[in-house]
């Protein structure tokens, strides 16, 4: 057992005596990982905290200089706050999970996620999950299915402050109102600097983890990316179904395993568009303020995000129609333009409201939605790899050997015609291996076949 750091003098028992149970509703919330995301989530906590829905009774870090500025942050924000429990390791703090914890905020890297969460789940804490749900889909499964190992188990949510940005939520709304007409294609850019940005530090770049792909699962697009990715797929109204993508390692600067660049093309099954477009830089400067970040366009309008509308007083949300002026018209008063920590602020107060009201479905579809964020990043990877569009629905650890085998009833079928095609699907579907996502791959095959026969005659 690693070692257990009491803030007071005196037994593990009188530290704990603040974190009793409350006979009225209020959530005593464990912070698991004590870096720079749990700041913003520790600011988005506080109007809870004021309140009394919301206590801080546990700090756990392997990291003691960690552990102590969070402390600091939250007396900042608070006015004598009950010192926390302090832990190196959750193990320590769900020994004693009745006196002191009912939920814990997981902000560790990705490759974490899995083990720390089901831990907390089968313990019966509750978990807000820091997106990713994981960096497999393998993974996102297993972690989803220990919810329902047990009713005594906690529920889980993911962490996706980018579906409460107030410019998002705007903008779904004013779609819902027919404001552009129906929706034909969304862009959405993600650009980083780590000159400028709030990873930057003496490392010089202090991405630690970040750097290994094992870790983090990837690079930009399964980290910062997927933050462009759930609102994307909000405000496009139909969920992609195929997928296209190229990465490169275009900032060596960096040393990151993962891509730090990366374009794709989703298209829907109505043909609806999207562009992903991600980037983290080294050095280099980034246009935040003469860039969209997120464009939508309808059949009768456009409503753009500007680049700085994640700052607080940022640029918002521009609604472009015809009885408009050629500049559009500003759609968030200068009060609503709060930046991002106003987006953690209603992620916490969905996960308050899901533990209060112990909803289970509400739950379920929080981290269905995170698994397709997931599929999502992944299918873009393995699309960069395969060099061809990917349909999305199949797990990429089965399309991977799936798409090669595939791949090699091309090479046949473009001497020997769709005769060849019929008879290597007739060798592949043998195998029990994910014939759905073989079938797919032979579809697509097939069209291709077919388009080029078409071209020839």
């Amino acid at each position: 057992m690693s070692e257990t750091f009491l803030a007071e003098a005196g037994s593990r028992s009188a530290a704990i005596e603040a974190f009793r149970p409350s006979p009225s509703f209020r959530l005593r919330v464990g912070i698991v990982g004590c870096g720079q995301v749990s700041e913003h989530h520790m600011r988005a906590m506080a109007p809870l905290i004021w309140r009394g829905r919301v206590v801080i009774s546990a700090l756990i870090d392997p990291n003691a200089e960690r552990r102590r500025a969070l402390f600091s942050l939250i007396a900042s924000e608070v006015s004598h706050p009950p010192r926390p429990i302090e832990a190196s390791d959750l193990s320590d703090i769900l020994e004693a999970v009745d006196e002191c914890l009912d939920a814990v905020l997981i902000a560790v890297p990705h490759d974490l996620h899995e083990s720390v969460a089901a831990s907390a789940l089968r313990a019966g804490v509750h978990v807000l999950l820091e997106k990713p749900l994981a960096p497999t889909l393998a993974a996102c499964d297993r972690l989803a299915s220990v919810v329902d190992e047990s009713v005594d188990n906690g529920l889980l949510v993911v962490s996706e402050q980018s579906a409460h940005w107030p410019e998002v939520t705007a903008c779904v709304q004013l779609i819902a109102r027919g404001a552009i007409g129906r929706v034909v294609s969304v862009q959405a850019d993600y650009f980083e600097s780590m000159a400028a940005t709030v990873f930057g530090g003496a490392d010089p770049f202090n991405l630690g983890w970040r750097r290994s792909r094992a870790r983090a699962g990837g690079g930009v697009v399964i980290d910062g990316g997927l933050h462009w990715i759930r609102p994307l797929r909000l405000l496009l109204g139909a969920e992609p179904e195929e997928v296209v993508a190229v990465t490169s390692n275009a900032f060596p600067e960096l040393e990151m395993e993962g891509e730090t660049l990366a374009h794709a093309i989703l298209r829907t099954h109505d043909d609806r568009l999207a562009t992903f477009r991600a980037a983290v830089s080294g050095r280099g400067a980034v246009a935040h303020t003469a860039a969209p970040f997120l464009r939508v366009t309808g059949q009768v309008g456009e409503l753009v995000i500007s680049g700085t509308g994640l700052l607080p007083g940022g640029g918002g949300l521009r609604l472009f129609a015809p009885h408009l002026p050629s500049e559009g018209e500003e759609q968030l008063a200068p009060s609503e333009r709060r930046g991002f920590c106003a987006a953690f602020e209603g992620m916490w107060a969905e996960f308050v409201h899901i533990v209060e009201t112990g909803d289970r479905a509400a739950a379920h579809a929080n981290v269905r939605a995170a698994r397709t964020d997931v599929a999502i990043a992944l299918a873009m990877y393995d699309s960069a790899r395969q060099r061809s569009w990917v349909r999305l629905g199949c797990s990429g650890e089965k399309k991977a050997e799936g798409g090669r085998l595939v791949r090699s009833a091309w090479r046949v079928a473009s001497v020997m015609g769709v005769v060849a095609v019929a008879a290597t699907a007739s060798v592949l579907l043998f195998s029990p291996r994910s014939t759905s996502c073989i079938s797919a791959h032979l579809h697509k095959a097939s069209d291709l076949l077919n388009g080029r026969m078409k071209r020839g005659r």
